[in-house]
């Protein structure tokens, strides 16, 4: 078949280079093999009476040269391709650490903003508070849906619950005196909660 296509420019693949049909990992197991058999032995080519080299000999060397070419070539393969992959994750690592040195800065310039302005010590510590009021408020209508136990102590320990969140080192209640109108707070607290409990009464009632 090789002969007869010729005349169209096809030609024989060169023998004796050990490329076959193949798994990756019997290819890759040859071309170790190969290596380790080039690098442990000596390559010596014997000659005939006349003094030439014999052809198997020859051939043999060939076989050998052509099978190391394969080898290097794909251990240099290899090593591009992990040359690539390592700049690939340098530069995708390198940029996380930018972003979070960004951030880090942003944190670090929030933080002496906090330790030395009483006045953003001030507004962060009303903005938590106003968002626990809410949660407070939220929690106590609940606890009048549910109706158990005693109305006071069971508002009492959600005010205590909520402005531990606010400031856990202070006093609950001075932390609600010294941020809020405590009595008018306390008010709205106990309104909320009859609320919640007709709320109840009124579904049940229908």
């Amino acid at each position: 078949y090789a002969q007869a296509m010729q005349a169209f420019g096809l030609q024989r693949g060169i023998r004796n280079t050990g490329i076959k049909h193949e798994s990756a990992k019997e290819y890759y197991a040859r071309i170790e093999e190969a290596m380790k058999e080039a690098r442990g032995s000596e390559i010596t080519l014997s000659k005939d009476f006349l003094g030439r080299y014999k052809k198997k000999g020859v051939d043999e060397l060939k076989d050998v040269v052509k099978s190391l070419k394969v080898a290097l070539k794909s251990k240099e393969d290899k090593i591009l391709q992990s040359a690539k992959d390592i700049e690939q994750t340098s530069a995708k690592h390198e940029h996380q650490i930018q972003g979070l040195t960004e951030k880090l800065q942003q944190i670090n310039r929030k933080i002496d903003v906090l330790l030395y302005d009483d006045n953003a010590r001030r507004k962060l510590l009303q903005s938590k508070f106003n968002k626990q009021l809410e949660k407070l408020s939220r929690d106590v209508y609940r606890l009048g849906q549910e109706d158990r136990g005693d109305k006071n102590q069971g508002i009492d320990e959600l005010i205590r619950k909520h402005m531990r969140e606010v400031n856990p080192e202070a006093n609950p209640w001075e932390t609600l005196k010294r941020l809020g109108n405590q009595e008018k707070i306390q008010e709205d607290l106990s309104l909320k909660y009859d609320q919640g409990k007709s709320s109840i009464d009124r579904g049940m009632s229908r």
